[in-house]
């Protein structure tokens, strides 16, 4: 194990991944197990996996969280009881919790996606990210907003 980690040390410092720790929003902690990397280039990925339509979710995640960190975002991954935010993002001392999903196309995939935003209780913005140009901009006070639309306008939501 220790020889595991050293080596994702070795990835960090070379900017070949970047580590995003857990945090638990209802005990407002760090966690110091279960954190995420997420590769710095995601044509590593692609390099060594090859294009895989199935995995364009995670591919989509991996890009937002690229994105946050270009920004100046520090971005950490939420736990909230048995459910992940993926991502809160905080910089100068304010916060955007945001999810990221490649098609809002199912009650399913919305109450996924939504249902654990909706269940913080604090007044910091919540974003959910999706390819979709159909779907509300607005679910129950959580923002939806087209990932293109993100990427390009350079603002956080």
């Amino acid at each position: 194990m220790d020889t595991v980690l050293s080596y994702l040390d070795y990835f960090q410092e070379a900017l070949l991944t970047h580590k995003a720790s857990r945090y638990d929003i209802k005990g407002r902690k760090l966690l110091e197990l279960h954190e995420k990397y997420y590769l710095g280039d995601i044509g590593l990925r692609h390099a060594q996996l090859g294009y895989r339509e199935g995995d364009i979710s995670q591919v989509l995640e991996h890009i937002v969280y690229l994105e946050l960190l270009s920004r100046g975002y520090t971005v950490n991954v939420g736990k909230l009881g048995d459910r992940e935010i993926d991502f809160i993002a905080v910089k100068d001392n304010e916060k955007i919790y945001i999810q990221a999903a490649y098609l809002l196309e199912s009650e399913q995939t919305i109450n996924r996606e939504f249902a654990p935003l909706l269940d913080i209780r604090d007044n910091y913005p919540k974003l959910v990210l999706s390819i979709d140009s159909f779907f509300c901009e607005d679910y129950q006070g959580v923002r939806r907003m087209n990932l293109m639309d993100f990427l390009l306008s350079g603002d956080d939501g």
